[in-house]
């Protein structure tokens, strides 16, 4: 894991015990073009990562709704769809989320909707509030 795998250290720390969620930001991270973050999404293997760490968790955890699970891979689409990468490998990432998740392109429109509407009925699932 090059771009991810701080992600995989903290699911098998949670793991292990109790955790606390503490909503305010406490750093900030700078990126410049050679940083790792960059090549990543220059790449897209980070996306890639994001989405092998994403079904790891869906398959340990039997408690996550359907919906949040459609929330999480529209955002997937989403973050596909706007990377800058040549449509080659936004066509090759689209097919590893369907491998990968089940995803399908309605859940983009699920995951745009919830976003678009949130500010109107508050209890709509949302990447930012649910923490997906």
């Amino acid at each position: 894991m090059r771009y991810s795998g701080d992600w995989l250290f903290w699911i098998e720390m949670a793991k292990q015990g109790m955790v606390v969620e503490v909503y305010e930001k406490l750093n900030n991270f700078r990126l410049h073009n050679v940083s790792t973050t960059k090549k990543g999404q220059k790449t897209g293997d980070g996306v890639r990562e994001d989405i092998y760490i994403v079904n790891r968790i869906e398959h340990s955890l039997v408690n996550i709704g359907r919906q949040r699970k459609t929330v999480r891979h529209g955002s997937f689409y989403k973050e596909i769809k706007r990377l800058k990468v040549p449509t080659e490998i936004k066509e090759e990432l689209t097919l590893h989320l369907v491998a990968s998740l089940k995803a399908n392109s309605s859940d983009y429109y699920v995951e745009r909707f919830n976003k678009s509407f949130s500010w109107l009925m508050p209890w709509l699932i949302t990447r930012d509030k649910d923490r997906l």
